[in-house]
């Protein structure tokens, strides 16, 4: 028998606020991002009784890898605090509780079936933000703006966050007022006190920290070859990581 979780932070939530096609029908869906896996921008001013002005996204959980090509959505169940949409929600309030730059948790939904389960989440869009991999085909940023992005990342392994898929997509960058923010912690966790690296310490090595910026600068490099098979320009230099370094490792 299917069992159905809805954890929220504040609004009252039924299983169909986390279906697209409910938005669709109240025409309150605003805009669609994403390549495989699709996410929705809705409106929930149309229907609750948010701020005018803000957004929200809607994001489904699925597999990736070899098992992802023959089952999209269902997971093993082990515990509604081990499925990706509650551990997610519950990390970013805590996140949040730490004054660090995340979206804001609107809600998680499971559906329970037996063994497996699919799950679903709701973010506050960051407005007038867009990701690194789509600005940087527009345009460079400066060096200050470099430094301050690798002083953000820094802000997070301070406080232990492990984010398990950092790179340049999942960075947001808002010219408004010049700010920085992760996003997409699925799978991502807090490390305990004993891991943390000491500031002092060189950021390329074999801890956690270090293979984790490292991961960042394959991103990078990734999208840079990208587009130049394109016959684009993806404006990321040795300078401007050199940049994010400097401001990575000023922070303490």
């Amino acid at each position: 028998m299917a069992k159905e979780h809805i954890r929220t932070a504040g609004p009252a939530l039924t299983a169909a606020h986390f279906n697209a096609p409910f938005w669709h029908l109240k025409q309150a869906v605003t805009g669609t991002s994403g390549g495989r896996n699709t996410v929705w921008f809705v409106n929930p001013a149309l229907l609750l009784n948010t701020p005018s002005q803000e957004q929200w996204v809607l994001r489904h959980y699925y597999r990736g890898g070899l098992p992802g090509k023959f089952v999209r959505k269902s997971f093993i169940f082990t515990g509604l605090e081990q499925t990706r949409a509650v551990a997610e929600f519950e990390l970013l309030k805590t996140m949040q509780g730490l004054k660090l730059p995340v979206p804001k948790p609107i809600g998680a939904y499971v559906l329970n079936k037996g063994l497996t389960y699919q799950a679903s989440i709701l973010l506050v869009r960051i407005e007038g933000s867009q990701d690194l991999g789509r600005l940087l085909l527009k345009q460079k940023l400066t060096t200050n703006q470099w430094q301050q992005i690798g002083a953000t990342i820094k802000r997070f392994h301070l406080a232990g966050v492990f984010h398990s898929d950092l790179n340049c997509k999942n960075i947001l960058w808002r010219h408004s007022d010049s700010s920085t923010y992760l996003i997409d912690f699925d799978r991502c966790y807090i490390k305990p006190p004993n891991q943390l690296q000491k500031p002092s310490l060189v950021v390329f090595d074999k801890s956690w920290q270090g293979k984790n910026l490292a991961r960042l600068q394959r991103s990078f490099v990734k999208q840079k070859q990208q587009a130049k098979a394109a016959n684009s320009t993806f404006h990321f230099t040795t300078a401007d990581w050199q940049a994010l370094l400097l401001g990575y490792q000023q922070l303490k």
